[in-house]
């Protein structure tokens, strides 16, 4: 069972800690930086925050739910990672990560169905 702590701000900053077990643990912090405005269509942010749906997993069973919601207004984002062991072993991350923020995003969710 996971304990995460609810995001705690300072500075500007959002910090946000959880631990899996002994072995899995997740610490760091990140904020907003400049203006933000809805990702350029066509550009990389605009495909990755303008989904339209969800997907959930319950056990063996996958569904699908529509959404709506208004173009998401992004920053560039600063993010300092203390700790993680959140991956699994076979998994390696390696060069920077694309970092956006968004201070809110107010959506509108149907029903999910089974797919």
């Amino acid at each position: 069972m996971a304990t995460c702590d609810r995001p705690a701000t300072s500075a500007g900053a959002i910090i946000f800690e959880c631990v899996r077990d002994e072995r899995k643990a997740f610490s760091g912090s990140y904020r907003g930086v400049g203006d933000a405005s809805p990702p350029r269509p066509g550009s990389l942010e605009h495909f990755l925050t303008e989904r339209h749906c969800l997907y959930a997993q319950d056990r063996e069973r996958l569904y699908r739910a529509e959404i709506h919601h208004s173009p998401w207004a992004l920053q560039r984002a600063d993010a300092a990672i203390d700790l993680n062991t959140m991956p699994p072993d076979e998994l390696t991350l390696e060069g920077a990560p694309l970092l956006h923020f968004s201070a809110r995003q107010d959506t509108l969710i149907w029903p999910l169905r089974p797919m």
